[in-house]
């Protein structure tokens, strides 16, 4: 079960995107995936097995924004997440002496203080979500309660994905991908599926296209503008790629 209460984005230095409870059924992977914002989850109850680290009752963990991740639940297992961003997240982050770019694990002052916060606020926003106002008061809320923060060590193939999310722009080979953590292209691809679910090839091509489907929306960029902007060499190439991807080519999905 899942229940999810949806925000507009806005124009602000801190705005919340989503307000989510889940409490599967069954088991359950998330991922992988690539999310635009960050994302703030609190376990109530279980364990959470994430990328190189458990998260268990009584914990939070952050996910970094454009950053790759994965993780796995069975019952029982309960959670709270807030998925934010905007201009002042840096400094949120700062304050609190959280890096940007990492995936973060944190126990929890006062878990009981901190569930029912969110347990409110949540009932709150469902009855009434028509502004961020009462997620961004719980995000706020919670974040003081964050202590004793353990940064994710990043394994070979979380460096690999690191790789393709910051060269994804250039025409990059997978035996480059493969260099960066001193594999071979065979041995990484192989690592990094049984990891990831999916070929670092096909992991490019995904970062690719969900920064391409953003592009597309701007209707003042070319498709040969997009083309180049998410790493291929020509409008044909890249169209081709796209239509594989998404099922219709980029006007197609422009003019929907």
């Amino acid at each position: 079960m899942s229940e999810i209460c949806f925000f507009p984005t806005q124009d602000s230095a801190l705005y919340v995107t989503e307000f989510g409870f889940s409490a599967p059924q069954k088991p359950r992977a998330v991922g992988p995936w690539v999310r635009g914002t960050y994302i703030l989850h609190y376990v109530l109850d279980g364990t959470c097995h994430f990328d190189g680290f458990d998260a268990c009752a009584g914990e939070a963990f952050l996910i970094a924004k454009d950053s790759l991740h994965h993780f796995t639940v069975s019952p029982p297992y309960r959670h709270f997440w807030l998925a934010f961003d905007g201009s002042g997240v840096g400094a949120l982050l700062a304050a609190f002496s959280i890096p940007l770019r990492q995936h973060m694990r944190f126990s929890v002052q006062y878990p009981e203080t901190a569930g029912k916060m969110l347990e409110t606020a949540f009932r709150a926003c469902m009855a009434d979500g028509s502004t961020d106002a009462l997620a961004r008061g719980a995000l706020l809320s919670l974040f003081p309660l964050l202590s004793a923060p353990t940064a994710v060590t990043a394994s070979a193939v979380q460096t690999a994905a690191w790789f393709i999310e910051r060269h994804y722009t250039r025409p990059i080979t997978m035996e480059q991908v493969a260099a960066a953590v001193h594999w071979s292209e065979k041995y990484l691809c192989k690592q990094f599926k049984k990891q990831f679910g999916i070929p670092p090839q096909r992991y490019l091509v995904q970062i690719r296209m969900q920064r391409a489907l953003a592009l597309l929306r701007q209707k003042e960029l070319r498709v040969q503008e997009v083309a180049l902007s998410v790493g291929y060499p020509s409008a044909p190439a890249f169209s081709a790629a796209f239509k594989s991807y998404t099922g219709v080519s980029p006007s197609d999905y422009r003019n929907t």
